[in-house]
């Protein structure tokens, strides 16, 4: 858990200082790995045979009328890998929100999903994590992201609708209207209720007046609308009845920092491909607190090892043949000795009285 949350070398360092475990941050690095290729192992069997077979495991047939599905990306740097970089796939589902606060709200029961693969692989090994909790038959789902293609495809693999994440299009928005304010809540508007002709022709109009650093910004705002315009419209508004508890996509961003830029795209840092997806299996699993169940049911999982049949009979009979007596003979001296009327002698002379 520790390695999970800080360096190998802090770790150890922790360690060291309030148990008496003194391992070195090599040592660490070594046991960590080596106890986590076990149970990530097992998960990549489980969405290798999904893929290739259809099969599901058992479910806990959890009930949800809708999934709020969150997916996002982030570039991390590799060592002794053909390629620099590999893009780490993050996904989020949740049931809903939950206010905490004023103008503050937490979602409720979070599953999280990462890995460095394609789109497919991603998508089947999401699934996969959801169907263990939930029964998906009969659930709707909202899938949300940045205007990637491989997220917008996220939503054709569960059949629900795609939901552009307002994050992105209001920071390049105010990026490129900042200056003024009115057309920017005028476009921000029209893309809110999917008029988007209307809004692109603002923009359009503003990229006229504009200077000619802004015109770029604006023409590229331009073409993120049209790329993405099957997202723009907000899904609550074609609900039956009006919800005050729903509230839009956008909690990908902070948990993709936390879970994954704080810890593994510090400066100096780089990885193998291994290395990151271990890595990944192990924040989740302390995030969902399922850590300890997890690598219990891995190595429950594991092939004991047997000792040969002549071997294991030699050891049973020296341990039958083996004289006892010298144990249930031995004594004990500090019953004697000049500290024998102190409490914890006192103690030690009441428990052999009741083992006789």
């Amino acid at each position: 858990m520790l390695a999970g949350e800080m360096r190998f070398r802090k770790s150890a360092e922790i360690l060291n200082s309030t148990t008496a475990i003194d391992l070195s941050h090599q040592t660490i690095h070594r046991l960590v790995q080596e106890t986590l290729a076990i149970s990530l192992a097992d998960e990549e069997k489980s969405t290798v045979w999904f893929e290739e077979s259809g099969e599901l495991p058992p479910s806990k047939n959890m009930q949800a009328d809708r999934l709020m599905i969150e997916a996002d990306g982030v570039m991390l740097p590799l060592q002794k890998e053909t390629s620099r970089e590999a893009e780490v796939k993050l996904g989020i589902a949740y049931e809903g929100w939950q206010k905490v606060g004023k103008d503050r709200y937490r979602t409720v029961n979070k599953t999280y999903y990462a890995d460095v693969a394609n789109a497919d692989r991603f998508w089947a090994g999401m699934t996969l994590k959801l169907h263990q909790r939930y029964d998906l038959m009969g659930t709707q789902y909202v899938v949300g992201g940045d205007g990637a293609v491989w997220i917008e495809e996220g939503a054709d693999y569960f059949g629900g609708r795609y939901q552009l994440c307002r994050y992105h299009l209001n920071r390049a928005l105010c990026r490129a209207l900042g200056h003024d304010r009115k057309t920017l809540r005028s476009v921000q508007h029209h893309c809110n209720q999917g008029n988007f002709e209307t809004a692109i022709a603002e923009l359009k109009q503003a990229a006229g007046k504009a200077q000619k650093d802004k015109t770029k910004d604006i023409t590229h705002v331009i073409k993120y609308i049209n790329a993405n315009a099957s997202g723009f419209k907000d899904y609550r508004q074609d609900l039956p009845k009006y919800d005050s508890s729903l509230r839009r996509t956008g909690a990908i961003e902070g948990n993709i920092d936390k879970l994954i830029v704080r810890k593994m795209k510090n400066q100096g840092m780089s990885w193998s491909t291994q290395g990151v997806r271990r890595m990944l299996w192990l924040r989740i699993n302390i995030r969902e607190g399922t850590l300890i169940d997890r690598l219990c049911t891995s190595r429950s999982n594991t092939v004991p090892v047997k000792l040969p049949k002549k071997q294991l009979n030699r050891v049973i009979d020296r341990t039958m043949r083996y004289d006892y007596a010298s144990y249930f003979s031995a004594g004990l001296p500090a019953i004697s000795d000049p500290h024998a009327s102190r409490p914890w002698v006192e103690l030690l002379k009441s428990l052999t009285t009741i083992a006789v």
